[in-house]
């Protein structure tokens, strides 16, 4: 019986290591802030709608334990998706937000506009995102207006180890456009962690 007893403690350590390792892979790292000018929302699907951000800057600033390092817009193309997110329009005399799940990210060829597939949530249930999360409403609720200035807050996640993702093309891509960054080792110490896996 006292062999059987400490199999079964073992083994339910193991469950608890493999089950903190995967909350930890799948757990919010880092803060990524991304301001455009005007905004239009359609209303493409049942499930789905359409954010379009003119004038994105060209970087996109993104915060890890307090520090925050600015990089190329490009950048964002890498990350997988869906991501959480926090939408934040303003128009001349107001301001709403709106949270969102992103299942889709493509700047136009001349970076001029970007666009949002995304998935109107109701609510965030997680930390990261929370200080942007307050007073939000339906994104449904504000689809016929157009706004001024447009804030994106997105949340970042690091995902797990996958073999085919070390060197497959969004890591590649990821690391070479580092070579344009101000902080070209920041950067690939990003993408090693959030891309590459």
């Amino acid at each position: 019986m006292d062999r059987y007893q400490g199999t079964g403690l073992i083994v339910l350590v193991l469950l608890l290591s493999l089950i903190g390792i995967c909350c930890a892979a799948d757990s919010p790292e880092y803060l990524a802030y991304l301001h455009g000018e005007g905004s239009t929302i359609v209303n493409t699907t049942e499930d789905m709608m359409t954010i379009t951000v003119s004038n994105p800057d060209t970087v996109v600033n993104i915060t890890k334990d307090g520090n925050t390092t600015s990089f190329p817009v490009s950048y964002l193309t890498n990350m997988s998706t869906p991501i959480d997110a926090v939408v934040v329009f303003t128009d001349n005399d107001s301001k709403s937000a709106s949270i969102v799940k992103i299942e889709n990210l493509t700047f136009s060829d001349d970076k001029r506009s970007l666009t949002l597939q995304v998935q109107p949530l109701d609510y965030y249930d997680r930390t990261l995102l929370s200080p942007y999360a307050q007073e939000t409403q339906n994104l449904r609720q504000l689809n016929t207006k157009t706004f001024n200035a447009t804030g994106v807050f997105m949340e970042l996640i690091k995902s797990a180890p996958d073999n085919a993702q070390g060197s497959g093309l969004q890591c590649d891509t990821c690391v070479n456009n580092c070579r344009n960054d101000p902080n070209p080792y920041d950067c690939v110490d990003i993408c090693t962690h959030l891309v590459c896996g």
